[in-house]
Formats: structure tokens, C-alpha cells, sequence
């Protein structure tokens, strides 16, 4: 009985090892199966003397295309590479034998002259004292999405040029415009009317002066106010203010970048009551000056105030039903990027403050 006993117990240990060994071999192809199976990932491993102790079906066959060699298990990895690349791997890997974890990105000029690019992650192995025994390689070709990447980067360079030369053909139309404006004007004797020409040549210069500022930008999509405030308030002097009158202009602000959806009409704005300011204000002022500020509030609203120093409006002038045309366009454009404003007449001089939603 105990002799039956025992050849039973030893078929079942049989059957419990080959179930076992048949399992491990399983796993074995499976995980095998996994690491060989993505195209685009080398995974390799080698000791402290960068030896091979393992790759996969994709590092050998790019081994095969980059350096014309049939890598091997127990072969040293720098014995296949050539030049500034074999040095480049040499380093990275010391430095992840050391402890490092390394993430670089390649460039790999194959056989056949083509170009591939990879991500490559390297990380030490640790046996179980805590001793770096090794490193593996995670290599991750990308040479797909970075030819897309470039194709991509070539479109936007065209778009921007082309976007550039825009901007630079309607900056060059508007001058044009206030050129044969400026022409009619030498035939206009009566003030009044040449003063008409001279403000609508200013509205048309502030835009102008957006689509110059955008064309000579990096950023084709925003407009630094800052930059844009100080040109048009030398541009407005330059035209319409006095020689013998020297007017001292505050711009109050940081660097701030508006869309040209919103400039322009804070432009238009700008422009009605620094012209109004230059020509109306300071008649019997002696130190003339006008104050910019602008700023963004927490609201994500922004802020701007214009104002000057100079005689104000008589208390009995209701401002808000002035029939000017300046006043007019104010209001309307005011209106149309949503905002409001309060105008101040307290004292000396004359302020505007505006509140304009940026969402």
C-alpha cells in the first residue's frame, strides 16, 4: 500500500510540475509576445559592462537598419555604434549605471540615409542588495509624429508670414488713405474743415498703428497696449499739437497684450479723447498733461482711465448727450466691446474711466 501510495504522490508531483513548467512557459511566450510586439518600441537590457542580456524583435531589427549589424546576447552594445553616437550612449549610460534615470531624445541617421528620431528612457537595474546590476532601455521611435510635428511648424511659419504680410498691406492701405487725405487738405482753406480732415486721418492712423505693431510682433494675436499707447499719443501730438505748447503725457501700466478684437475699438476710443484733450484741454494751461492708466481687475475686466489737466467741460454740458461725432463713436464703441464708462468733471480737467469685460 505504502508503494502504491508513493507512485501515486510522485505522478501527481509529475503532473503538478509539468502544469507548472507548461504555465511558465506560457507566460513566457506571452510576455514575450508583448514586449515584441509594439513596431515603434526598443526594449533592451545590459549589464555593467553594457553586454546584452536582453532586446527585442524591434531593437534588432533597428540595430540591423541604423548600424548593419546583427546584435547578439553577451556582446558588448557600443561595439555596434560608430562616432559622436557610440560617445553619447557611452556617457548616458555610465551616468544610469551611477543611479540616474535618464529620459534624451535621438537623432539616427540610418543606412539608407533616412532619419529617425526616438525618445529614450534608461533606468538601473537593482538586485536584491540594493546593487545596480544593470540597465534597461525603453526607445520609443518618433519619427512619424515629428515629421508631422514639422509639417505642422512649416504650415504655421507660412500662415504667420502670410498673416504678417496682411497686417503689413492694410497698415499700407490705411497709409495710403491718410496720404490722399492729407493731399485734399493742402486745398481746403476754410479751419474747420481742414481740422475734420486731420481727425478722421488720426482714427484711420490709430488703426493703422495696430496692424504695424502686429506686423513687426511675434505674437500675431495680441497687441501690447503699453507699446500701443505710447505711439499713438506721439503720433496725435506729432499732428495735431502746438509747437510752443509741449504737453507731458503719463501712461500708467504694465505690459499688458490685448486681442485686436478688443484694440482696435479701445484704439478708436483712445484716439477721440487724446485728440479732444489736445485740441480743446489746454488752452489756458500752462503745464499741460494727460494721464493713461490701464489694468486688468480681478473681475477679468479691464480698466482704463484717460484724463487731463486742462479747463473740463462747463457743469451745464451734459457730456453723455454731446452730438459731436467724437462723442458719438465713444459711446457706440464703448458699446460694442460691451463696456461702460463714467466720465469725471470734478475740479480741474476732464476723465474718462472705462470698464470692459475680457471674457
Amino acid at each position: 500500500l505504502f508503494l502504491i501510495y508513493n507512485i501515486i504522490q510522485r505522478k501527481k508531483a509529475r503532473k503538478a510540475l509539468e502544469y507548472s513548467d507548461a504555465k511558465i512557459k506560457s507566460n513566457n511566450l506571452l510576455l514575450q509576445s508583448i514586449i515584441n510586439s509594439p513596431p515603434d518600441i526598443n526594449i533592451l537590457s545590459v549589464d555593467r559592462n553594457l553586454c546584452y542580456t536582453f532586446f527585442n524583435n524591434t531593437h534588432r531589427d533597428g540595430m540591423k537598419r541604423v548600424w548593419g549589424f546583427d546584435v547578439e546576447i553577451g556582446h558588448n552594445l557600443l561595439d555596434y555604434m560608430k562616432g559622436s553616437h557610440r560617445t553619447f550612449v557611452e556617457e548616458i549610460y555610465k551616468r544610469t549605471l551611477n543611479g540616474e534615470t535618464i529620459t534624451e531624445n535621438t537623432k539616427n541617421t540610418r543606412l539608407d540615409g533616412s532619419i529617425s528620431h526616438h525618445i529614450n528612457y534608461s533606468s538601473p537595474i537593482y538586485n536584491e542588495k540594493k546593487e545596480i546590476i544593470g540597465l534597461t532601455v525603453y526607445s520609443i521611435n518618433i519619427t512619424k509624429r515629428k515629421i508631422a510635428e514639422d509639417i505642422i511648424q512649416k504650415s504655421l511659419k507660412e500662415k504667420e508670414i502670410l498673416l504678417k504680410e496682411i497686417h503689413h498691406r492694410v497698415k499700407n492701405n490705411l497709409q495710403i488713405i491718410s496720404s490722399m487725405l492729407n493731399l485734399q487738405i493742402n486745398k481746403i482753406g476754410n479751419l474747420d474743415d481742414r481740422m475734420l480732415f486731420l481727425e478722421s486721418m488720426n482714427r484711420i492712423g490709430s488703426i493703422a498703428l495696430i496692424h504695424e505693431l502686429l506686423y513687426n510682433s511675434e505674437d500675431l494675436s495680441s497687441i501690447n497696449m503699453k507699446t500701443y499707447f505710447s505711439d499713438l499719443v506721439s503720433h496725435i501730438y506729432n499732428t495735431m499739437g502746438r509747437p510752443d505748447k509741449q504737453i507731458k503725457s503719463v501712461i500708467n501700466m504694465e505690459e499688458i497684450f490685448l486681442d485686436i478684437n478688443i484694440a482696435v475699438p479701445i484704439g478708436l476710443i483712445s484716439n477721440e479723447l487724446l485728440t479732444n484733450s489736445v485740441k480743446h484741454a489746454f488752452l489756458e494751461i500752462e503745464s499741460p498733461e494727460i494721464m493713461i492708466a490701464m489694468q486688468i481687475e480681478k473681475s477679468n475686466s479691464l480698466y482704463l482711465k484717460i484724463e487731463d489737466n486742462g479747463s473740463g467741460f462747463s457743469e451745464l454740458h451734459n457730456l453723455n448727450k454731446t452730438d459731436t461725432l467724437g462723442f458719438e463713436l465713444v459711446s457706440a464703441l464703448t458699446k460694442q466691446i460691451n463696456g461702460d464708462y463714467e466720465i469725471k468733471n470734478e475740479g480741474k480737467g476732464l476723465g474718462f474711466i472705462f470698464h470692459i469685460p475680457l471674457s
